[in-house]
């Protein structure tokens, strides 16, 4: 009976998760910084952090570059405990805009429930230096 609620415990949290579509700025704390670099370099920079160290922060990415459109959005969601897969819990945001003369506007926000493990100013500094170390 016990590995039953274990094994039933997961998908009933994952069908209680906010879809990323439906969350606001307001559901998540903030931090910004700025970088002189394309939008483009940034995006890729996240996306290739993620594909060397197995994650972005405490989270992996789940976004798209369009070139055509100013604001590119990141949803970050929770690795999941088995497997380092990803589930439904959307654990953070980062958003690259272009700040003129070569420059990029990262904003990324935390829902508060999970700024003990990470915070917006810990993505901001990981989407700015996406070389550093993996941790």
């Amino acid at each position: 009976m016990k590995r039953f609620a274990l094994l039933a415990l997961p998908p009933l949290l994952a069908a209680c998760a906010t879809p990323a579509g439906q969350l606001t700025d307001a559901d998540f704390k903030w931090e910004q910084a700025t970088v002189s670099a394309t939008p483009a370099q940034v995006f890729r920079g996240v996306m290739e952090r993620a594909r060397r160290c197995g994650s972005f922060g405490k989270g992996i990415p789940d976004g798209q570059f369009y070139p055509d459109i100013s604001e590119q959005t990141i949803d970050l969601y929770l690795v999941g405990a088995m497997f380092q897969a990803r589930n439904d819990h959307v654990l953070g945001r980062v958003v690259i805009a272009a700040a003129g003369d070569g420059a990029t506007r990262v904003r990324a926000g935390v829902q508060p429930y999970y700024t003990r493990s990470v915070t917006g100013a810990d993505l901001v500094r990981l989407a700015t230096d996406p070389a550093s170390p993996c941790s």
